[in-house]
């Protein structure tokens, strides 16, 4: 297996993950709450820079294109972004924009998450990409995290390239995504876009709907411990695929690992490369923190 000669370009909403862990002995006189020591401070990229480093992680060439708000996130973010490119192969496309960088910040105390706070940034524009961002893709993914990058007129530009498009979606409105190759919604995701969840035996007619009203080629839909299913234009019904066994430590980013696997494995075809991506999301929820899946550990499973 050697994804070395698939070109990728991820297109949304990059954010950094930022981890404060330390130990906790005692609660706040001030306050009822515990009283954290820090003891390390780790940055990572996520949103659609973790697509990014997981595509980059299988051994893909990875074009990551997004915005930068103009604080002082930005100089880390761009970091993280550059160290990655150099040690990864991403080659980073980032639009500088009005306002501040979206954070998410987790404090875990004794090996807890004990709270999250989150800063976030919002591009009020519609970006114009370089082309050369993305003209040489074998694959584009959105990962829409509803920041503003996947604006509709990115995104249907991305769709009229003919190139592949596999969307990541956060927003519950779709016809910005119409014309997409595939969607890979999540349980949550399918309930905000439908008002309401279907049960299984529903869901043929229900993909079938979708892909017509939005002419979708294919969908994958995840479950999280229920695993994966997925349907395509032409399938009588979709193919259930069982989730790995796996402690579960954290779900952070499994769905930006399996989309990035989804499109990066396409040569198996849709249901060799949706077991694949099934499989590495299994993995990563096994890891503490932000995580991508690599190669090798993708092979150890086989």
């Amino acid at each position: 297996m050697d994804f070395s000669g698939r070109r990728i370009t991820i297109v949304g909403d990059i954010m950094l993950d930022r981890y404060i862990r330390g130990t906790c002995a005692r609660v706040s006189p001030e306050a009822p709450v515990p009283v954290v020591a820090v003891e390390s401070v780790q940055d990572s990229l996520g949103g659609a820079g973790n697509v990014a480093a997981n595509c980059a992680s299988l051994g893909c060439q990875v074009d990551l294109v997004g915005a930068c708000g103009q604080d002082v996130s930005v100089n880390q973010e761009t970091d993280l972004v550059h160290d990655a490119a150099r040690g990864r192969g991403i080659e980073p496309w980032l639009y500088p924009v009005a306002g501040c960088t979206t954070v998410k910040t987790r404090i875990i105390a004794n090996g807890q998450q004990v709270v999250r706070y989150d800063v976030d940034g919002e591009v009020r524009r519609a970006l114009v990409l370089d082309r050369n961002a993305y003209q040489y893709a074998h694959a584009i993914i959105l990962s829409d995290y509803g920041k503003g990058v996947v604006s509709l007129e990115v995104a249907q530009e991305m769709i009229a390239t003919k190139i592949p498009v596999f969307v990541d979606p956060k927003d519950g409105d779709w016809r910005k995504y119409q014309g997409a190759f595939c969607i890979k919604p999540n349980e949550y995701e399918l309930q905000q876009h439908l008002g309401y969840l279907p049960e299984d035996e529903q869901l043929s007619l229900v993909f079938a709907g979708l892909a017509g009203e939005y002419d979708f080629q294919c969908i994958l839909f995840t479950r999280g411990v229920r695993g994966m299913m997925l349907w395509r234009r032409g399938w009588n019904a979709p193919v259930r695929i069982s989730a790995l066994e796996q402690e579960v430590f954290d779900v952070s980013g499994a769905g930006d690992t399996a989309i990035a696997v989804f499109a990066a494995a396409q040569e198996l075809g849709l249901l060799g490369a949706a077991q694949l991506a099934n499989r590495a999301a299994g993995i990563v929820v096994g890891k503490r923190g932000t995580s991508v899946i690599s190669l090798e550990e993708l092979l150890k499973c086989e």
